[in-house]
């Protein structure tokens, strides 16, 4: 699980000002969106790096989960 419960609390930093009603002060929504972009960003790089979360480049079908190897071919898909 490790990283992945860094993502929420960016997220509600990003969010926050908007949901808590202080929107209309600018620096302190800035700091919050920025604060909270660089959490969850930073979670989910990390996340990727240990391998909690498989990003595109690293699985075999360019990341797409519906497509399967078709048994029987060398490159897994069907040539015309």
């Amino acid at each position: 699980m490790g990283q992945r419960p860094n993502i929420a609390p960016g997220a509600w930093l990003v969010l926050s000002p908007f949901a808590l009603g202080y929107a209309d002060r600018a620096a302190r929504v800035w700091i919050d969106v920025i604060t909270g972009a660089a959490i969850a960003g930073l979670a989910v790089w990390s996340a990727v790096s240990t391998g909690q979360i498989a990003s595109s480049a690293e699985t075999p079908d360019g990341g797409d989960p519906r497509r399967r190897p078709v048994p029987g071919t060398r490159s897994g898909t069907l040539s015309s």
